[in-house]
């Protein structure tokens, strides 16, 4: 039986060490734990922020660019009623003729 003690006494993780040390160990990597998952979520945090602010950048840039585009063509077909008057009239014409006759045979 003495035996069976010593070969259990021997095989403990820290042998020889008084277990409030065993447990001051336990305790200090414990904590050593808890605040590399405190830095952990703060990064995450922090890359989440980071994202976030370069995405409504990209949304921004994207909106600046629609209006641009909005704007000229705007002005581009505001140029081209005013240099042709009359074609400008035709062409209005001949599209509300066409969205009439379309509205006309969806009743039908």
């Amino acid at each position: 039986m003495t035996s069976i003690a010593n070969s259990t006494k021997s095989s403990s993780w820290n042998e020889g060490k008084p277990i409030n040390d065993n447990l001051a160990e336990t305790r200090d990597g414990l904590n050593q734990v808890k605040n590399d998952l405190h830095t952990l979520g703060n990064d995450i945090s922090n890359v989440a922020r980071s994202g976030a602010a370069a995405a409504q950048d990209g949304i921004a840039q994207a909106a600046d660019s629609a209006k641009k585009h909005g704007s000229d063509a705007i002005h581009t077909v505001s140029r081209h009623i005013s240099e042709n008057p009359m074609a400008s009239i035709g062409i209005a014409a001949a599209v509300g003729l066409i969205v009439g006759m379309v509205c006309l045979r969806s009743r039908s």
